[in-house]
């Protein structure tokens, strides 16, 4: 399975994780990872680590792409999951997930949530970081058209049209929190976090009749003096930005030294991602 699989490898700490295929059992594929210091000696193998677990005896991973993108402090996880066929795992007929998962020193993986759902031997997610341009992020696939597999002993015979394509997403846009009913405010908090620049940029996007709103709250969640809703310069509808500085009063520099929450709220919007 060493040599049968698709690669990704990541560098952090001064050490190099190298993830490659497993095959746990027949017709089941999960995921493991080596670690080296020199890309010359290489630890023993282990089985990737994701948060929550899954049952790797009730489902196949058979391809993984782990990657690095410039600004984001996270490592991105992407993976197709399906369940174990109990025929084989060269069954054309299931189906499964493409599953998002982000990691902080690439050991344990925690899921995000789902991207698409995907024909088991039609879309091939190829391992690599994604091409950015335009605030598009292109992932290159190799896709199946056509493929017929056959039991014919003592091996399987295949019939099928392969090419390369591509995915796309806008940039930084994997996953969101959402609102969808103008009548209904939407209010969710984020954890302690330090303001490392002095500003606060928002990945979002406003619809028809939507707004957001943020205040900033102390580690005992009382309001930061003159970061209240009331002081925040408000979004209003049909706005799309991918790193749009916040203000309060006008001015964009955020001036506190302190972990900080930060409270939004706000209806008919998608909030991508925060970064401070």
């Amino acid at each position: 399975a060493v040599y049968d699989s698709n690669t990704s490898i990541l560098f952090i700490n001064n050490t190099y994780y190298l993830f490659q295929r497993a095959n746990i059992c027949a017709g089941c594929r999960y995921i493991q990872y080596s670690t080296s210091t020199d890309l010359i000696s290489w630890g023993d193998w282990k089985l990737l680590e994701l948060n929550p677990p899954i049952n790797y005896f009730k489902n196949n991973i058979y391809i993984n792409n782990f990657f690095k993108i410039k600004n984001i402090t996270n490592y991105i996880g992407i993976l197709q999951i399906n369940e174990t066929s109990p025929r084989s795992n060269r069954d054309v007929n299931v189906s499964g997930d493409i599953k998002l998962y982000y990691s902080d020193d690439c050991i344990i993986w925690d899921y995000v949530g789902n991207i698409k759902t995907y024909k088991h031997y039609v879309d091939w997610l190829i391992s690599g970081e994604p091409l950015i341009r335009n605030n598009m992020m292109y992932f290159l696939i190799n896709s199946n058209q056509g493929r017929d597999a056959k039991r014919e002993a003592p091996s399987f015979v295949y019939s099928e049209i392969s090419y390369i394509t591509f995915y796309s997403i806008e940039k930084n846009r994997f996953s969101f929190i959402e609102n969808k009913e103008c009548n209904k405010i939407s209010t969710f908090i984020v954890k302690l976090l330090v303001i490392k620049n002095n500003k606060i940029k928002l990945n979002f996007r406003t619809y028809k009749d939507g707004f957001l709103e943020v205040l900033i709250l102390d580690q005992n969640r009382n309001i930061v003096i003159n970061y209240s809703y009331d002081d925040f310069d408000t979004i209003y509808e049909n706005r799309n930005e991918f790193n749009l500085p916040l203000s309060w009063n006008y001015n964009v520099n955020v001036d506190i030294n302190i972990k900080v929450h930060i409270q939004i709220k706000g209806t008919n919007f998608k909030i991508y991602s925060i970064e401070l």
